[in-house]
């Protein structure tokens, strides 16, 4: 049977609507109206109310069964990361999610360095442009919670990705500091810091000498390198082997 979502009143043809369109648009007067759910020539129910109250019961009709196509196929996905996850898990589950929903879920970490990610995590939408949104709805808790259905906290369906897209946070993926290309943001990349770190500590070379005269050279205002000894005999930069000398 094609599920179809139709409502009427007296004296009024059966329009017929999807979970996506606005119920009784068109329509007006009194009433009564009557939500009909299914085909009428064959299986079907029928809730009858104002406008207002069938229209939120279409919508909360229609997220129900699109949330229970969801969970048909991601099922195995329920409380898979209760116990905790690593950035592989993310692309993993994540990946999955993302692909079946249309929407890019992505998860920002406190920081990147050698071992991988690390620290506090958070699951965000992301926007086309990069905007980040909050995760909303149902779906943290199906994926992070209980599964003990007599458990009332416990989420046993994921909602619908429309439901999903929270408010938007101050957070842009460009203003974050490494990407792994797939899932995974870090707000702080101590690898890259650590590196700039010891590249500067390994680097020999001066830029501004001519503060003290005793010092100053004519190359003076670029990276250059001083003479090692009174014979000069210039040390070459392990950072920058092609930095020129001066006397």
């Amino acid at each position: 049977m094609t599920k179809r979502y139709e409502i009427y009143k007296t004296d009024c043809d059966m329009g017929v609507i999807t979970p996506d369109t606005a119920p009784a648009v068109g329509y007006d007067g009194e009433g009564p109206y009557t939500l009909v759910l299914g085909d009428p020539q064959s299986s079907a129910f029928a809730v009858e109310g104002s406008l207002d109250d069938l229209r939120a019961f279409a919508r909360r009709a229609a997220d129900l069964v699109q949330s229970a196509q969801h969970h048909a196929t991601l099922r195995d996905l329920r409380g898979s990361m209760a116990d905790g996850y690593d950035h592989d898990q993310v692309n993993l589950i994540l990946g999955r999610i993302s692909a079946h929903s249309g929407l890019s879920l992505v998860c920002v970490w406190d920081c990147h360095d050698h071992v991988g990610f690390g620290g506090d995590s958070q699951f965000y939408v992301q926007a086309d442009n990069g905007q980040l949104y909050e995760l909303a709805g149902d779906l943290w808790t199906w994926l992070n919670g209980d599964t003990d259905d007599s458990d009332p906290a416990a989420a046993v369906l994921p909602g619908t990705p429309r439901t999903w897209t929270g408010h938007a946070t101050a957070m842009t993926t460009s203003g974050l500091a490494y990407h792994d290309g797939a899932h995974n943001y870090a707000r702080r990349d101590d690898l890259k810091a650590r590196t700039a770190f010891d590249e500067a500590a390994e680097c020999t070379c001066v830029v501004s000498c001519a503060d003290d005269p005793a010092t100053s050279c004519t190359l003076s205002g670029t990276r250059h390198v001083h003479p090692l000894d009174a014979h000069g005999n210039f040390g070459r930069c392990p950072e920058h082997p092609d930095a020129p000398g001066d006397l």
